[in-house]
């Protein structure tokens, strides 16, 4: 019986587990046949050449060898250790190490042997990981974006300190000031924590040009004496000479305007702004400023619009009238004391004197705009050297002041910071890492504990405080988070396409390699081995890619900074930021985890009876599952709810939390957690329609290429149906990138448009806003002076102007006295603090209707306009509020009224309440230039007629025409050129003084620069969608051809010619494609509805949804395309590459 049992079994091959069962298999050996496939796995040799980790389990137990050409039937025998056999004698189970250079030796086979796949799923990794990169680091600057559009609106003003109303100067002592909180500049000190400038602002000045002034002499421009009294005495003088000295001396009298009476030309209006150019240098104010050094004294830097009204180059000379006490009423007064000292008596200066100072400068330079140190809006400025201020009044001062006083003037000139009217701060230098937090709350945190210790150690009562830089990035906050949520939903959906991709690679691989694994399995090797071999192979993509794509998104950045830096005016460290290598990192890692779970399933799940069957056919046509009904834990049920568990207490709870603590990152986060569950609700939703959708392209495209071969329609049906779990998640994908793509389009164009929509209704939809914001030394409110000018202007030239209107200062703000106006109900129960305009006739109507949004009329109005019916009979008791107020005082009759009150301190400390009835016009949810809103939390606008405004204000002000106007509208006519718009900005500057005027597209140029950026970024990111997309589709066909290449065999032995088979497969494409279309752009149209209904509740702007046909149409026509392309490739490689019989073979 041996020798028999020797002769039926030529070879034995003895393995120890490591469960201490030895497994024995016999191998017959006849001659005729191989060994199918076993050839190609790297058992017995390593990568190296060297042994394998599995070369002592295949080692033969006789002396003999394993012939090279042998089919393998295994029999299988399980027997226990022989007794008192030493432990050591036993083959040594391969430890991790083993299994480690197994899986990586196969990684590299696989990388070597399928150099088109492998470069796929590098690619996409690679890209994902250098977009990923610089879109983190463009989230991480996010606030430094939408900083510069604040530091256009307000300037690079950190902080600013003024004195408070209770400092009867109004001045600051910046001396003592640098004293408590020294600067680089001040005593040697190195310590940057303090960076301060001294600034005197907006001081009212006016040009005049001395070239067209009667008796200037040009060759002495700086001559004290003649803008005082005109030329001055020249006894040796020709006699045509001495006359026209008599002449223009005649024509001065004791007043200030001798240059008004010399010059031809009117003076031209400007704003002086004395600077000390050297600290605001130190402290970074005004980063465009194009001058290194102070300005020289005696010279004067002019903005440009300036220079343009006057036509005035530099090294022109101009002289600056500027008001005397303003600047030097403190000196003056200690001039005037020394003066005593030294002569014994006081001196009375005439009023005329002291009231103006003309100081003849030349023009040093021209700035084309406020160069960071003003809002960028602010025209008309001149800028002069703060610390030369004193020396130039002190030699030009009027003639009258005499040799005395004005040498006791100048000993008083270090004296000039002593009082100035406001000290200007910077955090820290760089100036952008003050805002390069990611949100708006840690920022403004850091800034009031900055700001508090700077005010508690200058003096808390004696200063009042402004931030205007953060206040103005305030208003981008939101949309700063909300950029930032689209970034995170960039990179999470660039995350799942590249899984995606990864995860259609290695099912490729799984199933191209099913019966090698399931040789490997049967001969032993373990389950963990095949898994480590399916994530080696996953991480042979990333890894690399990883290390590759890190290395090149910091060269991209490091050149792409240049760029950055002149965009933003901020100076970037070269090194990208930490967030950026941390989320490219853990992307590159957890991506092909998570992309390997399910093909590590398919490949432990296989039966190796299938697997070692190759010539069952690999596309079931049926599939049946036997479940137990017994109860047990189901994973995919309880993964499930554990999610819908943790969203679900995260919203219950941190949903709260953010709105009470107003956090918008936390807020937005959650946001994007809801969205993420939207999108992929309804993509999960949309491929229930997938095969109606794929019916009805079938009969369409055959219906219309009638001509087509009658068998090509079955075959295509019969390939959907067999391709059917695959194409779905082809479909998923492709229907989530183009509903992806239409979002970022339909989001990217609501948020400009919701910007530019606020910037527009701002300026209730006018061109021009002239505005002033300025009160007297009686804190008497100043209005827009040239308010008749501007109406005659406009009346002048109708074919330009459309229309202008005026509105008044709010009531509450009306008069010295006033302190606040309020609105009631008629019981006073509920009071609520608002703001009372006087608007004049055809204000509403001078804006467009989409600014004024009507939610309910009297309907017992008459049938006039908004802005007549305040002016009607019944429009003189009545108002137009918020749609707010109707709810919360029951105003749905209309004949019920609400009380408006003033609030205004009387005698003696008391305060008296004046009371109005006002019957409700019509009720607004929006309204051009002021706040009116259906929801509380916000102090809203209320709005009547000049002469009901006039009864209001208690008799301050006794006609209409007295009362100061605070802003005043200017509309244009459509399409009106450029060349004229700036002709109109310019001659409206031209008439006015003290006041500043805004135009809608400076107001705009933030918006578009946001646009832009915006736009580059979705672009960018909808090209990578759509190439990895393509990639996909190629991919997932490539599995279906390769899988029915004996299919594909079969049809040409029935001479099926090659090219029918290629049309066969491109309509299977060509019906995916298209209902995947149908479907992503159902998706996209449902998301981008949703996101401009919310931010149409959020900011309360009619924006609606903008469906991008012309992008839509692009995808399309590309969709089609990749299915043309994503067919032609595994085609040729099956049907034209590779002869029939291998086909047939394989």
């Amino acid at each position: 019986m041996q020798q028999q049992q020797k002769k039926s079994s030529a070879h034995e091959l003895s393995v120890r587990t490591t469960a201490g069962i030895e497994r024995t298999a016999e191998l017959d050996t006849p001659s005729t046949a191989g060994i199918h496939g076993i050839s190609s796995i790297p058992l017995t040799t390593g990568i190296d050449g060297s042994a394998g980790p599995y070369a002592k389990l295949l080692e033969p137990a006789s002396q003999g060898h394993v012939p090279s050409l042998a089919p393998l039937r295994f029999r299988a025998t399980s027997r226990p250790p022989l007794a008192g056999t030493a432990r050591s004698q036993s083959p040594k189970a391969p430890g991790w190490l083993a299994h480690l250079r197994l899986a990586a030796s196969q990684a590299w086979r696989e990388a070597v042997r399928n150099k088109g796949q492998y470069t796929l799923g590098f690619g996409v990794v690679f890209i994902s990981v250098v977009v990923t990169a610089l879109l983190m680091a463009v989230t991480a600057y996010t606030n430094v974006i939408f900083l510069g559009l604040a530091q256009f609106l307000a300037g690079e003003i950190d902080f600013t300190i003024n004195a408070a109303d209770i400092v009867s100067t109004g001045r600051l002592n910046y001396s003592r000031i640098a004293e408590i909180l020294p600067s680089p500049l001040d005593s040697g000190t190195t310590d940057p924590s303090y960076l301060h400038a001294p600034r005197f602002p907006d001081l009212g000045a006016v040009l005049f040009d001395p070239a067209t002034c009667r008796g200037w002499n040009a060759t002495q421009p700086a001559e004290h004496t003649f803008p005082y009294t005109g030329m001055p005495h020249n006894s040796s003088a020709p006699a045509d000479v001495q006359s026209e000295i008599t002449a223009t001396r005649s024509l001065c009298t004791s007043t200030s305007g001798c240059l008004d009476a010399l010059c031809s030309l009117a003076p031209f209006k400007t704003r002086l702004q004395l600077i000390d150019s050297a600290r605001e240098k130190a402290a970074q104010i005004g980063s465009l400023w194009p001058y290194s050094d102070p300005i020289p004294k005696g010279k004067v830097v002019l903005q440009q619009d300036i220079a343009d009204n006057m036509k005035i180059s530099p090294g022109s000379w101009v002289i600056v009238r500027v008001s005397f006490t303003d600047i030097a009423n403190y000196q003056l007064s200690l001039a005037s004391q020394r003066f005593y000292e030294l002569r014994g008596y006081n001196i009375t200066i005439p009023s005329y004197a002291k009231a103006w100072m003309s100081i003849p400068m030349q023009v040093h330079g021209i700035v084309p705009d406020a160069a960071g140190k003003f809002s960028q809006t602010t025209q008309s400025l001149s800028f002069v050297e703060y610390g030369s201020i004193l020396d130039l009044a002190a030699t030009h001062l009027h003639p009258w002041f005499g040799r005395t006083l004005s040498d006791a003037f100048a000993n008083v000139n270090n004296t000039v910071y002593h009082q100035v009217p406001q000290v200007l701060f910077t955090r820290q230098t760089p100036r952008f890492l003050s805002y390069s937090a990611p949100d708006y709350d840690t920022i403004a945190k850091s800034f009031l504990k900055w700001a508090s210790d700077i005010r508690y150690r200058i003096g808390f009562l004696t200063t009042s405080i402004d931030t205007p830089v953060l206040n103005n990035l305030d208003d981008f906050a939101q949309l700063t988070q909300f950029v930032g949520l689209l970034m995170s939903l960039i990179i999470i959906v660039l995350s799942g396409l590249s899984a995606f991709l990864i995860y259609c690679l290695l099912m490729v691989s799984v199933e191209s390699k099913t019966f090698e694994l399931a040789i490997l399995r049967m001969v032993g090797m373990q389950r963990e081995t095949v898994l480590l071999l399916i994530l080696m192979q996953a991480l042979s993509y990333s890894i690399p890619a990883l290390v590759l794509g890190c290395g090149v998104s910091q060269l991209g950045f490091v050149l792409s900074k240049k760029y950055l830096e002149t965009f933003l005016n901020i100076t970037i460290a070269p090194i990208l930021p930490g967030s950026s290598w941390a989320v490219s990192v853990s992307m590159a890692l957890v991506v092909p985890v998570i992309s390997s779970i399910l093909p590590i399933k398919r490949a432990l799940g296989m039966n190796l009876h299938d697997s070692l069957d190759r010539y069952r056919p690999v596309i079931k046509a049926m599939t049946v599952t036997i479940e137990r009904s017994m109860a047990t834990f189901d994973p995919m049920l309880g993964a499930l709810g554990m999610i819908l568990t943790v969203i679900g207490f995260g919203i219950y709870y941190f949903m709260p939390l953010a709105l009470l603590t107003n956090n918008l990152g936390l807020l937005f986060n959650i946001f994007l957690v809801i969205l993420l569950g939207l999108i992929s609700g309804l993509v999960f939703l949309a491929t229930n329609f997938l095969q109606l959708l794929e019916t009805i392209f079938r009969f369409i495209i055959f219906g219309t290429l009638f001509m087509e071969n009658r068998s090509l329609p079955t075959l295509v049906e019969r390939n959907l149906l067999s391709h059917r779990s695959r194409n779905r998640k082809t479909s998923m994908l492709y229907a989530l990138s183009l509903a992806f793509v239409i979002f970022l389009s339909v989001t990217g164009n609501i948020e400009i448009s919701s910007l530019m929509y606020s910037n527009a209704s701002g300026m209730a939809g006018c061109h021009f806003v002239i505005f002033s914001d300025y009160v007297d030394s009686g804190k008497s409110p100043m209005g827009v002076r040239a308010i008749t000018q501007l109406e005659r202007y406009a009346q002048n030239n109708p074919t330009v102007i459309a229309g202008t209107a005026a509105t008044s200062w709010p009531l509450g703000s009306i008069s010295p006295r006033s302190l606040s106006a309020q609105i009631s109900n008629l019981g006073r129960l509920d009071v609520r603090n608002a703001q009372v305009y006087g608007v004049s006739p055809g204000y509403l109507e001078l804006a467009d209707n989409q600014y004024l949004l009507v939610d309910a009329w009297d309907p017992k109005a008459p049938a006039y306009s908004p802005s007549e019916q305040l002016y009607s009979a019944k429009g003189t008791f009545s108002a137009v509020t918020g749609t707010y107020y109707q709810d919360q005082y029951s105003l749905y009759m209309y004949d019920q009224p609400f009380l408006v009150s003033s609030r205004a301190s009387g005698a003696q400390g008391s305060v008296t309440r004046l009371s109005w009835p006002l019957w409700p016009m019509f009720f607004a949810k929006a309204s051009p230039g002021y706040t009116m809103s259906s929801y509380p939390g916000k102090s809203q606008a209320v709005l009547v007629s000049l002469p009901t405004f006039l009864n209001m204000t208690g008799g301050a002000y006794s006609s209409v025409t007295t009362m100061p106007y605070r802003v005043f509208y200017v509309r244009l006519r459509p399409n009106v050129s450029t060349s004229e718009y700036n002709r109109v900005k310019r001659e409206l500057r031209s008439l006015l003084s003290y006041e500043d005027m805004h135009d809608i597209n400076q107001e705009q140029r933030g918006a578009l620069q946001a646009s832009s950026a915006l736009n580059l970024i979705f672009q960018v990111v909808t090209a990578l969608v759509m190439v990895i997309t393509f990639f996909s589709l190629n991919t997932s066909f490539y599995v279906n051809i390769t899988e029915q290449s004996k299919e594909i065999g079969i049809l040409r032995a029935l001479g099926v010619p090659r090219f029918a088979i290629l049309r066969l497969y491109f309509y299977e494409a060509l019906i995916l494609v298209l209902a995947s279309v149908v479907l992503g752009c159902g998706v996209g149209t449902i998301i981008g509805w949703t996101m401009a209904a919310q931010r149409s509740v959020l900011t309360e702007t009619p924006i609606s949804m903008i469906f991008p046909t012309n992008q839509v149409i692009v995808i399309a026509i590309l969709s089609v395309a990749s299915a043309i392309f994503s067919t032609i490739g595994p085609v040729y490689l099956v049907v034209f590459s590779r002869p029939l019989v291998r086909v047939l073979k394989e």
